[in-house]
């Protein structure tokens, strides 16, 4: 059985993979994972990133820091070592990037005020998945 990723021919896109040919181009497999991901040179490239942090909590003193990591992956979940672009963490409108390593990069976070607060990626170009995170800050 073969099966076909459609593709937004404005921007490459996959935004559905099935049975039908109507332009598509061949897929590797039925995998829903290929949506999101932008065909080039005939290879889906597209790459989520995940936000994780080690402390939920932190205390709103300006010193107490959690430490925020973003984990790079490829559409279909492998590593994304080979992804090179800053990643951009995003809270409350303000920006900072940092450079990834092997797909993975971090930030330290505090704050002088209570609240709790979203930290988020905001990346472009091929990644199809930003990730987030919730600290909180504790007066």
């Amino acid at each position: 059985m073969n099966y076909f990723a459609h593709i937004d021919g404005n921007t490459g896109k996959v935004y559905a993979v099935s049975e039908s040919q109507n332009n598509m181009v061949p897929a590797p497999s039925n995998d829903a994972r290929l949506i999101g991901t932008t065909q080039v040179d005939g290879q889906f490239i597209g790459y989520r990133i995940a936000l994780a942090t080690d402390k939920p909590e932190i205390t709103a003193n300006g010193t107490d820091a959690a430490t925020i990591t973003a984990t790079v992956t490829t559409w279909d979940d492998q590593p994304a070592a080979d992804f090179t672009d800053d990643i951009i963490f995003e809270v409350e409108g303000q920006q900072v990037t940092a450079s990834p390593e092997n797909g993975v990069a971090s930030i330290q976070f505090d704050s002088q005020e209570a609240g709790t607060y979203v930290i988020k990626t905001v990346n472009e170009g091929y990644v199809m998945q930003n990730g987030q995170v919730e600290v909180k800050a504790n007066a």
